[in-house]
């Protein structure tokens, strides 16, 4: 026989409830944000580079000075952060996914940005939006806290550093990965994979002219070999017989003029070699190495 008992089972996960328990509850709707990150001036921190702090010198009758160190500069704080965000989305070979950047991986970043601030609400319209109240201007001089209490430019940067993650450019922000670069900067497309790190336009401008330069070396090498080839096949009977070779004028001539038949035929050799080669061509060390190197079946 049924139970007269009203089964509640559903009805109490369905309002997050015990049985007996009757309370609606309604899901938040996501806040309203009204306040932005000032992009420029965020990278210009990040790239900021550190001033030292000037000693005064010392003075005969001065205490003598105790060591010390120096509290993290805005930037050493905010960067610390930002690149452990920066990093949760490299692989060990380099590689990085701006999309994959997460926090499970940037525990030291989530625990700055969590850290106790003032937030107010503000009314506008029918709805509700948080305020963060902010430093007016990043703050300055060196003097220490109250005990206790974190520096101002450490405040600052966590300031810096949640604006920058509730915003889009947390995915959109990257740091140039060549050695002694290290610029911030933002990428035109975040939402791909960098199989070898991201770089700065100056950098990547840098390392297309490495490779176009590589890519011409290696035509011209791919070419100057075909020439040793060639007049290593065709006159190998006269260089086996004659150890200077390479000195005599009318064996050289004949060389050059046999290569400059193959040059004028190859859209390739042509492009390498477009006014052609003459004996001096053939008798320099490099070349007339290469010829008896490729003679003996070497490359």
């Amino acid at each position: 026989m049924k139970s007269s008992k009203l089964d509640t089972g559903g009805l109490s996960d369905l309002y997050g409830t015990g049985i007996g328990s009757w309370r609606r509850e309604a899901k938040l709707e996501d806040l309203n944000l009204i306040q932005g990150l000032d992009i420029d001036k965020f990278l210009k921190l990040l790239n900021r580079k550190a001033t030292p702090e000037k000693l005064l010198p010392s003075k005969p009758n001065d205490l003598a000075r105790f060591d010390y160190t120096p509290l993290p500069t805005t930037q050493e704080s905010l960067r610390g952060w930002v690149d452990e965000w920066l990093d949760s989305a490299r692989d060990e070979h380099g590689g990085e996914d701006p999309r994959e950047r997460n926090f499970a991986k940037a525990r030291g970043t989530v625990s700055a940005a969590s850290e106790p601030r003032k937030v107010r609400f503000i009314g506008r319209g029918n709805s509700l939006s948080p305020w963060f109240d902010t430093y007016d201007k990043e703050p300055t001089g060196s003097l220490q806290p109250l005990i206790g209490q974190p520096p101002r430019s450490t405040e600052y940067a966590r300031e810096q550093l949640v604006f920058f993650l509730l915003s889009d450019v947390r995915f959109r922000l990257a740091k140039c990965r060549k050695e002694h670069c290290g610029a911030y900067f933002l990428l035109r497309h975040w939402n791909r994979q960098y199989k070898r790190g991201t770089l700065c336009d100056s950098c990547n401008r840098s390392r297309s002219e490495e490779s176009a330069i590589k890519a011409t070396a290696q035509v011209r090498d791919d070419a100057k070999r075909e020439l040793h080839k060639s007049a290593a096949k065709k006159f190998a009977k006269q260089i086996r017989s004659a150890p200077r070779w390479h000195q005599q004028k009318e064996l050289k001539d004949r060389i050059a003029d046999f290569l400059n038949t193959r040059i004028e035929r190859s859209e390739s050799l042509g492009s390498v070699y477009k006014g052609g080669i003459t004996g001096k061509w053939v008798a320099r060390s490099e070349n007339w190495s290469g010829i008896e190197t490729a003679l003996k079946g070497g490359k």
